[in-house]
């Protein structure tokens, strides 16, 4: 790369990362250099991938590599790429290293990219590791990106919800999303192990239930706590059409009808109950022991509500058969 094109590079990748909120320092800062030296590279890759793929605004698999010194580091930065929703491809452990590598379906852009980059070189640097770059693949006979593999079946993304738990450890201030809230974002808190959720928005949701139904992604069922009762219609859609993925959550869906519950969303709360028992989770059995835990009656009402569903169901009027079958004596 000759210099007046490593010049426009760099003029380049200062405006993208200031647009993220990494602006230059007033004295000379080696992290900030690095994140510059990364987003000049970005761009170079973007270059070429330009000259080699007709389709560049359609969505790929980006590939992405980080290693770090020891297990507890590479831990916690899992931690954030679930909280980012990337899919990690694996985890291994060398004599002196731990390597991860993780994907998420982006549209390649400049600023999609070194906002990305951004993000995760800083919070490598800051847990004592290395982010080592992105790949993606494509087609050189049909100049074309490999499609993104199984898009149904992966965590939906594009979507502006946060969640963080407080904690007390001394995490750097590149990993703040995961123990402190961020701007713009209403919480409720679960009182039951300190978590707090965003309330999702109405154009979120809209936009959540739109990918969905395209199949553009599934819905991590942890992200149901972003949910509140103004939701119980589209709630209800994704859960009788398995829009959802259990895969990443330990936990089944009596937790989380409580969970709701503890957030405040009743609504929501029953009808992931009775999801729960249709799907042979034992709620009722547990619902009593649950309900004193928890300081609540969702058991209860949950008891109430499918005694008077079954009343109704037996008691169903008559239908009106219309004057041709009456019979005068």
């Amino acid at each position: 790369m000759n210099k007046q094109k490593t010049k426009k590079f760099i003029k380049r990748a200062t405006a993208c990362l200031a647009k993220v909120g990494y602006t230059k320092p007033a004295k000379t800062n080696p992290k900030y250099q690095a994140q510059v030296f990364r987003a000049v590279e970005s761009l170079a890759q973007l270059e070429l991938l330009a000259g080699a793929v007709n389709d560049m605004d359609r969505q790929a698999d980006v590939y992405h590599t980080a290693t770090f010194l020891n297990r507890d580091a590479a831990t916690v930065f899992q931690f954030l790429l679930d909280s980012l929703d990337y899919v990690v491809e694996r985890h291994r452990a060398f004599v002196d290293k731990h390597e991860i590598r993780f994907r998420q379906a982006t549209c390649l852009s400049a600023d999609e990219m070194i906002g990305q980059t951004a993000r995760l070189s800083d919070a490598a640097h800051d847990l004592g590791g290395r982010y080592d770059g992105w790949d993606v693949d494509f087609y050189k006979d049909t100049r074309s990106f490999v499609p993104v593999s199984d898009p149904a079946n992966r965590p939906v993304t594009g979507i502006n919800w946060h969640s963080f738990e407080r904690t007390y450890a001394p995490y750097p201030p590149s990993l703040s999303i995961l123990h402190e809230p961020q701007r713009t974002y209403q919480y409720k808190q679960d009182a039951g192990n300190d978590g707090f959720f965003s309330v999702l928005n109405a154009d979120d949701g809209s936009q959540l239930m739109s990918k969905l139904r395209k199949q553009e992604g599934c819905l991590d069922v942890f992200r149901l706590q972003h949910f509140d009762d103004r939701y119980v219609t589209e709630l209800t859609e994704i859960l009788q059409k398995n829009y959802y993925s259990t895969e990443r959550f330990s936990g089944d869906f009596t937790d989380l009808a409580y969970a709701a519950d503890r957030l405040g969303n009743r609504q929501v709360a029953v009808t992931l109950a009775f999801h729960a028992m249709s799907i042979g989770e034992d709620f009722e059995k547990m619902a009593d022991r649950l309900d004193e835990l928890n300081e609540t009656d969702l058991g209860v009402a949950c008891k109430s509500k499918a005694d008077f569903d079954a009343l109704n169901e037996q008691v169903k009027p008559v239908p009106n058969r219309g004057d041709a079958t009456k019979h005068k004596i």
